[in-house]
């Protein structure tokens, strides 16, 4: 599949595609997907979070709202 194949599929449907295609990522073992970098500033909000200093959303409520921006900018 080429780029241009992909920026012709509505958006809703490219939104769900990356969801398959991250979801295909996380089932697999042995992947390291996560840059060391990254992985400290996860590190750095979890511990945030345990001390009850972070935010956080429900990742359904957080997923509804983008689904809402992503409607209201198509």
């Amino acid at each position: 599949m080429e780029l241009h194949e992909l920026t012709q599929l509505s958006t809703q449907d490219r939104l769900q595609a990356m969801e398959l295609l991250w979801q295909s990522f996380s089932e697999q073992q042995g992947v390291d997907l996560i840059p060391a970098w990254h992985q400290q500033v996860l590190n750095d909000r979890m511990a945030r979070m345990q001390a009850g200093v972070e935010k956080t959303t429900p990742w359904q409520t957080a997923k509804d709202r983008l689904r809402d921006l992503t409607r209201a900018a198509t």
